[in-house]
């Protein structure tokens, strides 16, 4: 890739948001913050350290471009401080309106399947890579993926989702935490990684239990690699 080309990609975010700095400078700014992403990229990320270093420096080059999808803002925030707290998180408000409404174990499994998605946080880490011609290997590729998934949630099992203001009637808080036991029902031929537990907390009480097994086949298609089996 050129230098051209690179500035070229940088310019196109379009006017800085500062109207004191010069579209220069802050492109310049944002080329440092790719550069840094990259250098982690290929220094390998196979440390709890390594993955809190790449979200670091990978949310500060969104913030710059004003890029990434409200998922991928989420679970970055999510390892980067010791709770989140400043207001109910959209999971928490949506697994509350589900209680509230009596739902069954399926929908509410269904409302939190889509937003604790592995598959969307993978996606979305993918398309902010690619948005800056970043390598995407360790992303992309199947092991690699899983050791970042096991780092990552390493990361934040001491970091719980916590509802503050407003309080919310039947959940105020998400705990998450790994299993290496696999299910009883594993497919025949597919191979087992680990188990996501998310556990939904009021007060002392737990609420909602869901398990999210990650199953993936011998040969491995990017986007179909585990299946969710909800579980209260």
């Amino acid at each position: 890739m050129s230098n051209d080309f690179q500035y070229s990609t940088w310019m196109a975010w379009g006017p800085s948001p500062d109207p004191r700095i010069g579209d220069g400078e802050w492109a310049t700014i944002g080329r440092r913050l790719r550069d840094k992403v990259q250098a982690i990229l290929k220094a390998d990320i196979s440390t709890e350290e390594h993955v809190v270093h790449f979200i670091v420096a990978l949310r500060k080059l969104m913030e710059h471009a004003n890029t990434g999808a409200p998922a991928l803002k989420f679970f970055c925030d999510w390892a980067l401080h010791p709770r989140i707290s400043r207001r109910p998180s959209e999971i928490l408000i949506r697994m509350n309106h589900a209680l509230e409404h009596g739902d069954t174990v399926q929908v509410i499994g269904d409302t939190i399947g889509r937003t604790l998605s592995m598959d969307t946080f993978r996606d979305d880490l993918l398309h902010e890579l690619m948005r800056f011609a970043l390598p995407t290997d360790a992303i992309g590729k199947l092991q690699p993926w899983l050791q970042f998934l096991r780092l990552y949630f390493r990361t934040i099992a001491n970091a719980p989702v916590l509802s503050c203001n407003p309080p919310l009637t039947q959940v105020d808080r998400l705990a998450v935490q790994l299993s290496d036991n696999p299910p009883h029902d594993l497919p025949i031929g597919a191979a087992f990684a680990f188990t996501i537990n998310w556990t939904f907390i009021k007060e002392r009480d737990i609420v909602f239990e869901w398990n999210n097994e990650l199953i993936y086949p011998p040969e491995y298609q990017p986007g179909t690699f585990y299946q969710i089996h909800p579980t209260r």
